[in-house]
């Protein structure tokens, strides 16, 4: 699919007149004021997941609930540059352990704690001792530098607030993760792009993609589907009249329809996500143990 294709590319109704017809599953609020949201999230879609018939009985105590959906860039700021960063800290700690040995593990937890806290590089590398070869502090100092580096634009992340300010601070982090390790500049800056491509491409299933889920919002959407909300039925305006002729009145306004197909699949993967049970590790591996021994007695008398 070209992009000028992908831009007429829609989930939601476009041969149905909304008018004044009560609130259903699947349509798209848009939240107005009075609904409060993470640090990061701005413009806020809220997709209704409650079912027609407690609607239709009335029976949700006024309240509709909703999923929300932001823009890809607030999803790639507030969720998958940061898990990018912290996947590739605990790379870096770990090479981190690995430089102080199996023998010195109270050593390396010290220069990871040290390096969360921001100690300069020559203090940390007092835990190495006096005896440690030139390689090993050659090592040392590049990685302790990377990792410095991480925790920094991490650290970061926390407080910009503006997507102008956030790009701008990734791609300062970027040439400087270049410079540190000797690469072509550019080089990870490419390889934080592709990992968000990826990330975006085979997203973790507690998210859904809805491409244009309104007629005014069509740039691309993230539905978190384990943030879920509820609003007052009453708050959220039916029709944009109803907003103009009680401006500050609603919460909330109704922009749009899903198509019945991604409706239901926006409940059946929530539903998904919250009825999906995870076992520990610890039954995984008695379980295992026991597969194990039933089979080295298979043919025993």
């Amino acid at each position: 699919m070209t992009e000028a294709a992908a831009e007429l590319f829609c989930e939601y109704q476009t041969d149905v007149a909304l008018g004044d017809s009560p609130l259903e599953q699947g349509d798209v609020v848009q939240f107005l004021q009075g609904i409060k949201f993470p640090d990061g999230w701005h413009d806020v879609l809220g997709v209704v997941v409650t079912a027609n018939c407690d609607l239709a009985r009335e029976k949700t105590w006024g309240l509709i609930t909703y999923v929300p959906a932001i823009p890809i860039d607030s999803y790639i700021r507030c969720f998958t540059v940061p898990k990018h960063l912290k996947s590739e800290a605990r790379k870096a700690e770990k090479q981190l352990k690995e430089i102080f040995g199996q023998n010195s593990s109270e050593s390396a937890r010290r220069a990871v704690e040290m390096a969360d806290l921001g100690y300069p590089e020559d203090q940390v590398a007092l835990l190495l001792g006096d005896n440690a070869e030139s390689k090993l502090k050659a090592r040392f100092s590049r990685c302790y530098s990377v990792l410095s580096c991480i925790l920094s634009m991490i650290e970061n992340l926390e407080t910009v607030k503006d997507a102008h300010d956030f790009w701008r601070a990734l791609k300062s982090y970027a040439e400087q993760m270049d410079g540190i390790k000797g690469e072509t500049v550019g080089t990870n800056e490419k390889r934080v792009r592709n990992y968000i491509k990826t990330n975006l491409s085979n997203p973790p299933g507690d998210v859904f993609f809805l491409s244009s889920p309104s007629p005014i919002h069509g740039r691309g959407y993230i539905v978190v589907l384990r943030f879920i909300g509820s609003i007052n039925d009453e708050s959220v305006a039916l029709r944009t009249v109803d907003e103009m002729r009680a401006p500050g009145q609603y919460s909330a306004r109704r922009v749009s329809r899903l198509e019945t197909l991604y409706t239901h699949r926006v409940v059946q993967q929530m539903a998904t996500v919250f009825t999906d049970i995870g076992l520990p590790e610890e039954y995984e591996q008695a379980r295992d143990t026991r597969f194990d021994d039933v089979i080295a007695r298979l043919g025993d008398h």
